[in-house]
């Protein structure tokens, strides 16, 4: 894949995450972001949905490395939330539920709080015909999205965090979509890294596994 996000900004080397690297970033982000469903799965099932932002037209995967290329930290984010998750579904469901079934399979407890809580939903989304690719005039604005942004703690404070927010924004305001939002745990350093770069809280509420979570937007236009 051609690596639109290659530089070097004060010896961090920033550039797309390798098709190599999906076992690391997996590892990566069940070990240090584990909260939620997806990491729950385990590396086999996390492996392959981070490739889908590799894959996909909306789908954006930064990695940033040090100057012996050795990756430092990663986002994954989508340009546009509603187009990225049709191709998911329309071109990866398949892939993914049956590494889920797995992951599933062999956690027992996980799979009685996924009966329990998403079950019914997620067959609906995974069983119903996917509809056609919303119309580039639908009254809803598109929206960016943030994934997941991780860096190893040793290298935190180090500026990797906002390097690879500001290298996703600027993806973001090139694709002409002006808003960005992402959600955190209201629990945690996290929420004053955002505040400190200029994001606005904008919601709070529960997930949905009942955890409080907060909401942040953010404008971005063409430089």
């Amino acid at each position: 894949m051609h690596d639109q996000f290659h530089y070097v900004q004060n010896f961090l080397t920033v550039g797309e995450i390798h098709d190599a690297e999906l076992a690391q970033t997996a590892a990566m982000h069940i070990e240090l972001l584990g909260n939620g469903l997806f990491p729950s799965l385990g590396q086999i099932f996390l492996r392959r949905w981070h490739r889908t932002f590799l894959l996909s037209r909306y789908g954006v995967a930064i990695a940033v490395r040090d100057i012996d290329d050795q990756l430092l930290g990663f986002l994954l984010g989508a340009t546009d939330q509603e187009r990225f998750m049709h191709e998911v579904l329309s071109r990866h469901r398949g892939a993914l539920a049956w590494r889920g079934a797995v992951g599933l399979a062999r956690r027992p407890g996980l799979l009685t709080m996924f009966v329990r809580t998403r079950a019914g939903r997620y067959a609906r989304k995974l069983g119903r015909r996917t509809k056609p690719v919303p119309s580039q005039t639908s009254p809803s604005a598109p929206v960016a999205v943030v994934h997941a942004v991780i860096t190893f703690p040793d290298c935190r404070r180090q500026g990797v965090g906002r390097v690879l927010l500001a290298t996703f924004e600027q993806t973001v305001a090139d694709s002409g979509i002006h808003v960005i939002q992402l959600v955190t745990r209201s629990q945690g350093g996290a929420l004053e890294f955002y505040r400190a770069l200029g994001w606005n809280e904008t919601a709070r509420r529960n997930d949905k596994d009942g955890m409080p979570i907060v909401q942040f937007d953010r404008e971005v236009r063409p430089a």
